[in-house]
């Protein structure tokens, strides 16, 4: 049984571009858990990904949840992967 999520549309090419860094590397380590509070944003768990090549990513959610302090519409509520990369 097959329970990974389903893709219904593509996603931006710029953000698609950054999660394609990580194609062809092998995790050497992963780091996972709450991300440091930040004022008036929602909680959000972050995903760190260190590679043998020494490059690391963090992966976090965005949304545009702040809009929910005027007016709440589930439909408009967005959320996407956020990658934050190190390339050192």
């Amino acid at each position: 049984m097959n329970d990974l999520p389903k893709i219904a549309s593509p996603a931006l090419p710029e953000f698609f571009e950054l999660a394609k860094k990580m194609e062809g590397k092998t995790i050497k380590k992963i780091e996972y858990g709450y991300g440091e509070h930040v004022t008036d944003a929602h909680q959000t768990e972050v995903l760190i990904l260190e590679f043998t090549d020494g490059t690391k990513v963090g992966i976090s959610i965005g949304s545009n949840a702040m809009e929910f302090k005027r007016s709440v519409n589930p439909e408009k509520l967005k959320v996407d992967f956020m990658f934050d990369w190190d390339d050192e």
